[in-house]
Formats: structure tokens, sequence, C-alpha cells
């Protein structure tokens, strides 16, 4: 009789040893998995509806300076359009590809803001980006 008790001691034991790391390990643990995989779903969410998000979107104008900027070198391909704005004598519409230079005499009102579209070819490359001001 006395080994049976011993068997049952050392089960309630085990059991409890269990229970305790499924408690303070195993439970947070699996916590801190599910949030990091919530983590990353959202950002790769993000990530993709920038990239294959070809609705129109509203920057602003500093945004749109930055855009041109950084697209704009030598060796570019996409065209950049910009419509409505510009300081006197950079009136009209502008086209940038590798040179950026009156920049900041078509986009002079950095508190205007403009409607972006981005315009992609059949193999999903850029091939263009519209800027129209909002009135």
């Amino acid at each position: 009789m006395e080994k049976f008790w011993a068997v049952i001691l050392i089960f309630v034991v085990v059991a409890a040893a269990g229970l305790m790391y499924v408690n303070q390990v195993y439970n947070p643990q699996k916590d801190s998995q599910l949030a990091m995989a919530d983590t990353a779903n959202q950002t790769l969410s993000a990530v993709k509806s920038d990239v294959e998000d070809t609705a129109p979107s509203t920057v602003t104008a500093s945004n749109v300076i930055n855009t041109i900027t950084l697209y704009c070198k030598t060796g570019n391909t996409i065209s950049i359009h910009v419509s409505g704005g510009g300081a006197s004598g950079c009136t009209g519409d502008q086209t940038y590809v590798t040179d950026c230079n009156n920049v900041s005499d078509k986009v002079n009102d950095l508190a205007k803001y403009y409607v972006k579209e981005v315009t992609k070819n059949a193999s999903g490359t850029i091939s263009s980006i519209d800027f129209t001001m909002i009135q």
C-alpha cells in the first residue's frame, strides 16, 4: 500500500510540474508568437497594398518633391507628370524623367495636396506617376 501512495504522490508532483510549465512558459510563449504573427501579417498586408494598389491617393506637396527627386536620375525610365500649381514662369504641366531642376518652382506651395496616380505596365513595373494638384 505504501508503494501505491508513493506512485500517486509522484504522479501528482509530475502533473503539478507540467501545469506549472504550461502556465509559466508555454502560454506566454504562445501568446508572444501569436502577437508576432499578427504584427508580421499586418506588415505584409501594408506592404502588399502599397505595392499592388494602383488606386489614386492623396499626398502632400513635399511628398511630390521627394518622389520626383528620388526617381529623376540618370537612367530613369519612369516619367513623372505634375499638373497644377507652379510659380510664375512655371505654370502648365511639367514632366520629369532625368532632370528635376525646377521642381521647387513647379511645386512651390507646400500647403497644397496632390492626387497621386501610379500607372504600371503589363509586367507590373511602374511606367509613370501622375500628380494633380487639388484646388
